[in-house]
C-alpha cells in the first residue's frame, strides 16, 4: 500500500509523506523567516528533483511523520508567542505572490487536507487493484470464478477457514 503507484509517474503515499516533511521543512524556514526578516523573497524548490535525488523510496517514513510533528509543535508554540503586529509581516512566495504571516498560516491549513485526500485515494486505487489480483489469482473450480464479488469471496475463503480449523470437511461445507 504505501510504496502503490497508479503509474510510474505519480508518487505514492510513502513519496507523498517524505514530500509533506520536506515541505514542512522549508515552511518551517518560511515562517522563521517571515517573522524575523519580513520582505525577502522565498527561495524555489523544486520537489519533484528532491523526490528523485534525495532516494525518498529508501527513507523511513516514521522518520518523516517525526519531522512533520516536531516542527508542527515548535512552530505552533513560535505563532502562539508573537505580538500582533508580527501577523503583517510579508513575504514573497513563488507560488502565492506577497502574503502576510496571516495568510501564509491559511495556506498552510489547506495543504495538508489536500494531500492527505491524494493519499486516500491512492490507497483506493490501491484497494481495488488488490481486489482486481486476488480475483484474478481466484481458482475457478469451487468458487465464483472472477465475476465473484469481494464479499462473496470473502464469505467462501471464510467458510473454508472454519470447515478446516473445525474439523469438519468441505464436503459436509458443501453438500450443506
Amino acid at each position: 500500500m504505501w510504496l502503490h503507484k497508479g503509474s510510474a509517474a505519480q508518487p505514492s503515499i510513502h513519496d507523498t509523506v517524505w514530500y509533506l516533511a520536506d515541505n514542512e521543512v522549508v515552511e518551517y524556514v518560511a515562517c522563521r523567516r517571515l517573522i524575523a526578516q519580513p520582505g525577502l523573497a522565498e527561495p524555489e524548490i523544486d520537489f519533484a528533483a528532491w523526490s528523485r535525488s534525495l532516494g525518498y523510496f529508501y527513507q523511513d517514513v516514521k522518520a518523516a511523520m517525526q519531522i512533520i510533528r516536531v516542527l508542527r509543535r515548535v512552530t505552533y508554540r513560535l505563532l502562539t508567542t508573537l505580538p500582533e503586529d508580527a501577523w503583517a509581516n510579508t513575504a514573497d512566495l513563488p507560488m502565492h505572490g506577497r502574503v502576510s504571516l496571516g495568510e501564509w498560516l491559511q495556506i498552510r491549513e489547506s495543504h495538508f487536507p489536500e494531500h492527505i485526500h491524494r493519499m486516500e485515494r491512492i490507497h483506493s486505487e490501491w484497494m481495488k487493484a488488490s481486489a482486481r489480483e486476488t480475483a484474478a489469482q481466484e481458482p475457478l473450480q469451487g468458487g465464483f470464478g472472477p465475476q465473484e464479488s469481494a464479499r462473496q469471496a470473502a464469505r467462501r475463503r471464510a467458510t473454508q477457514r472454519n470447515a478446516i480449523t473445525t474439523g469438519v470437511g468441505l464436503k459436509i461445507h458443501e453438500a450443506g
